[in-house]
């Protein structure tokens, strides 16, 4: 039924006899009230009951323009009281650009043909998609034919990690396919870039200094060093553009340090001035420090951590519990990752360019 060989009127009286006889051969008494009947309506009802987060992040993924769709093996739904299966089309097709039906196709999750199909009307590769699933085989399936799969075993966990595949790191290949080259930067004493001890090393010009001729596009601090690249170095610059991160306009009357103190999120930087402390506050508890700073605004229970008014509390922690639950958008195998590398560097080299998200994604043509 579910690849369109039959429609479920005639798909239930067959399957009915098939577990009459399945049970009579295992010796398996079936409830006096069970038919195939009533489990498919518990079924319907169960289909019916879409997670609103999984819409909810549809929408959003569509908005930033991004291309959506549900494989789904069903079966064509014949009986007089069918609507069920309509509404729930109806809702799907909604929230998703495409709704493939397996018994439509003749092919049903997890055969290829079913992915290709998806693909060829969508008009994506492979190499563009991802593939969320509950199922293994399903995830396997995906992943030989070229996508990259998540298995789902927390919705929530499954999609925080869309954030994975759905920043900037969407962008290359199709930044790389219209001509340029692409390279994606850790800043100076992140990751493995190089992580000279001096605080001089760390200012906006001196970072500026190693980029060549590009367009850049920067994140957050990394926005912040795209508008200093700008400034310093305009010759050197096609074009930039940045992402959360607004243009300040300088005012040579005012220091920026006294600019800075006069916004009050941003107190947790006045609070970094002092050498060693932040540092000392930061490596206490590498694992309780990283449940702090990944955290998802979806999940409920979770104290807040406020950048506000740091100085006067005396630490950016101060007040949390010590116990924190670690987010669904952190894996523990990330955490031991993220612990296992500030344990070996500190935070000392962070905190020169302030401990917050600043990778920047460069790209220059070829």
């Amino acid at each position: 039924a579910e690849r369109g060989a039959m429609t479920l009127t005639q798909m239930i009286p067959a399957l009915e006899a098939e577990c009459v006889e399945e049970a009579r051969d295992r010796s398996v008494t079936l409830p006096s009230d069970w038919s195939v009947k009533g489990l498919l309506d518990k079924l319907t009802e169960a289909m019916m009951d879409v997670q609103a987060a999984v819409l909810k992040t549809a929408a959003g993924l569509r908005r930033s323009g991004l291309l959506t769709a549900v494989l789904a093996n069903h079966w064509v739904d014949d009986r007089a009281a069918g609507d069920g299966t309509g509404r729930l089309l109806s809702l799907l097709g909604g929230h998703f650009d495409l709704v493939l039906q397996s018994c439509h196709l003749g092919h049903r999750v997890p055969e290829p043909a079913m992915f290709s199909s998806a693909l060829q009307r969508l008009g994506v590769t492979p190499k563009q998609a991802l593939w969320l699933d509950a199922d293994v085989e399903g995830v396997k399936a995906a992943e030989g034919a070229g996508m990259k799969a998540v298995l789902v075993e927390n919705l929530d966990a499954a999609l925080e990690k869309l954030s994975e595949f759905t920043g900037f790191q969407v962008c290359i290949p199709a930044l790389a396919a219209a001509g340029f080259r692409v390279l994606a930067l850790d800043m100076k004493g992140y990751g493995e870039s190089t992580a000279p001890p001096d605080i001089e090393e760390y200012s906006h010009e001196e970072l500026c200094k190693s980029i060549p001729q590009v367009t850049l596009v920067g994140h957050d601090w990394g926005g912040s060093l795209v508008w200093a690249m700008a400034r310093f170095y305009p010759e050197r610059i096609r074009a930039v553009a940045s992402l959360n991160t607004p243009m300040f306009t300088l005012n040579p009357l005012v220091p920026a340090f006294e600019r800075l103190k006069a916004i009050p999120i941003f107190d947790y930087q006045v609070y970094f001035q002092t050498p060693g402390v932040a540092e000392a506050e930061l490596e206490k508890d590498l694992e309780r420090t990283f449940k702090i700073f990944f955290s998802s605004s979806s999940e409920k229970g979770r104290p807040p951590l406020s950048t506000a008014g740091v100085c006067a509390r005396g630490g950016l922690f101060v007040g949390l519990p010590e116990q924190i639950p670690r987010s669904s958008m952190l894996t523990e195998a990330d955490l031991q990752y993220y612990v296992s590398q500030y344990k070996e560097r500190g935070f000392r080299l962070q905190i020169f360019q302030l401990p917050v998200d600043c990778v920047s994604v460069c790209s220059a043509n070829k």
